[in-house]
């Protein structure tokens, strides 16, 4: 699956939408993306044309996003803010990667989320924080890299359903699914406040 939202960038509401699957998502989720926002996510400083409602997001911005949201409980927004600065380049570009991973089957997952017919979602990013003895970064699992015997904790208040995340394991295929799919469902939002 290519980027669909390069021709047809996401407005903020519209971010929202696609991370809370909600047109009235919770204040503290708004709160969160624009205290991301402040310290520079989704946006590099070359990036950061417009302010906050106008700005149009594509599938790298929502990206970063989403797992900034996902991994917020487990990694401080400070650490968040050094790994994808850091790292901003191979953190979108395991995004894209993933993306071009993700059929139609997705999609109707996404809809209907039934564990017992999730299709395998082997691919998962660990972040680590200041305190790791490699601080602030992040490392890609495929596949047979998983440890066995971890189990899995949706992250219900975030992505219902599909996010799930183990430990300080994101869950790769259902993160981007989810962005996606809910993204290209989002209602046109005016910018502003309403």
């Amino acid at each position: 699956m290519k980027d669909p939202f390069k021709t047809r960038p996401l407005s903020f509401g519209q971010v929202v939408y696609a991370i809370s699957g909600s047109a009235q998502p919770s204040p503290v989720l708004i709160d969160r993306l624009r205290y991301l926002s402040r310290l520079g996510i989704p946006f590099a400083p070359e990036e950061a044309t417009g302010s906050g409602n106008r700005r149009g997001y594509t599938f790298d911005h929502l990206f970063e996003c989403g797992v900034a949201i996902v991994a917020w409980d487990f990694v401080k927004p400070r650490d968040l803010q050094q790994i994808v600065a850091n790292h901003r380049t191979a953190l979108r570009k395991v995004g894209r990667d993933t993306l071009s991973l993700i059929g139609p089957e997705w999609g109707a997952f996404v809809v209907n989320p039934e564990p017992d017919r999730m299709p395998g979602d082997d691919r998962r990013i660990v972040l680590t924080d200041r305190h790791d003895p490699e601080p602030c970064t992040f490392y890609l699992l495929e596949g047979a890299d998983r440890k066995p015997g971890r189990s899995t904790v949706h992250a219900l208040h975030r992505l219902p359903h599909t996010a799930r995340i183990t430990g300080r394991h994101i869950a790769l295929k259902s993160l981007v699914a989810t962005l996606v799919f809910r993204g290209m469902e989002a209602p046109e939002t005016k910018p502003g406040r309403q």
